[in-house]
């Protein structure tokens, strides 16, 4: 009786060290670490690639050193933090072609620095919405509505892709096959697949990052904010990135994946913002210049824009924190002597 009590106790205590060991492991599944001061930016993305489940390509050079430092991140907060000190943007992108050997020819180019005129590049950029120091979501789990396309192609579905997810899309300009049944909604990871299937494409699920030529110390928040310059180096092909109609489909688009007070809060906002711009249509461009200052420094706005610069301080390395610093008390040196004149 004795062993027997002992052997329940036993497998009671096996299960719960197994219950607790699991648990560990789901909570943090897919979540990123990465402690790096001069790391290879190569092995930084392949740690992330690992622990993200995800393949990442890039064009900036592999050998570059890291400074970066997260602890059980999601992706996006990691692709966020690795941009940032890169100062450089990041996407997810979905790579489309007819054949696995045309996507990986593509991806190559990309990762060379080669200009490849022959693909479109279709992404809906929009200016940050709510909170800017809120976490990012994952952009694979984005939900994709699907809506009749301007016609029965897989580029046509490409672009209302383009204005419904936060992903971009490369497709060859020559490939452009019929699609016999719209994909239904869902996240863009499976919408996507169905559409490949149906149109008989091949593709390549990515994470991009995009090295800048903006000057050092200025960096892109992607997935709402500025986004990339169009195609970079890359499917210069496609239509203008930024394009108002596309971007107003877009931002309604993002509003109704929303509910409760975040979608009512976040609806009044962009009605206000259309009405300013709606104000402006009449105006000369120096009246125009003056309500835009007169709109920047609107305290609401002004919050907006600290937020920013804290999220964007808190993620740079210190080197950029010393080039910015360094910027700026250059700036306001020349602006004294230039007022002292």
């Amino acid at each position: 009786m004795k062993l027997r009590r002992q052997h329940w106790i036993f497998l009671a205590l096996l299960l719960f060290l197994t219950g607790e060991v699991v648990h560990y492991f789901w909570v943090r599944w897919g979540l990123i670490t990465i402690h790096s001061r001069t790391t290879p930016l190569s092995q930084v993305i392949r740690s992330i690639e690992k622990q993200g489940h995800v393949t990442i390509k890039t064009n900036i050079d592999p050998t570059k050193p890291v400074f970066m430092n997260v602890d059980y991140v999601t992706l996006s907060e990691a692709m966020q933090t690795l941009a940032t000190v890169m100062e450089a943007s990041w996407q997810l992108t979905y790579v489309v072609g007819p054949d696995k050997g045309t996507v990986t020819n593509a991806l190559a180019s990309f990762e060379s620095g080669q200009r490849d005129e022959a693909w479109k590049y279709l992404y809906v950029p929009i200016p940050g919405m709510g909170d800017l120091t809120a976490p990012l979501a994952d952009p694979r789990k984005d939900t994709w509505v699907v809506k009749p396309a301007s016609e029965p192609t897989l580029q046509a579905y490409l672009d209302e892709a383009s204005r419904n997810v936060s992903a971009s899309f490369w497709v060859l300009g020559t490939w452009n096959p019929p699609v016999k049944s719209p994909p239904a909604t869902g996240t863009v990871t499976k919408a996507l697949s169905k559409l490949a299937s149906d149109s008989r494409s091949n593709y390549a699920e990515v994470i991009v990052l995009r090295g800048s030529n903006r000057p050092a110390g200025v960096a892109d928040r992607d997935g709402g904010g500025g986004g990339p310059p169009p195609g970079g180096n890359f499917g210069d092909g496609g239509a203008p990135w930024f394009r108002p109609g596309p971007m107003d489909e877009r931002i309604q688009n993002e509003i109704n994946k929303l509910s409760g007070p975040e979608r009512l809060a976040a609806q009044a906002e962009h009605d206000r913002w259309k009405s300013f711009i709606d104000s402006l249509k009449d105006l000369t461009p120096q009246q125009r210049w003056q309500r835009f200052q007169d709109m920047m420094n609107n305290p609401d706005m002004q919050d907006k824009m600290d937020n920013w610069m804290a999220q964007m301080q808190n993620q740079s390395s210190p080197q950029q924190r010393e080039n910015r610093a360094s910027g700026y008390l250059g700036r306001m040196s020349s602006a004294r002597a230039a007022a002292g004149k």
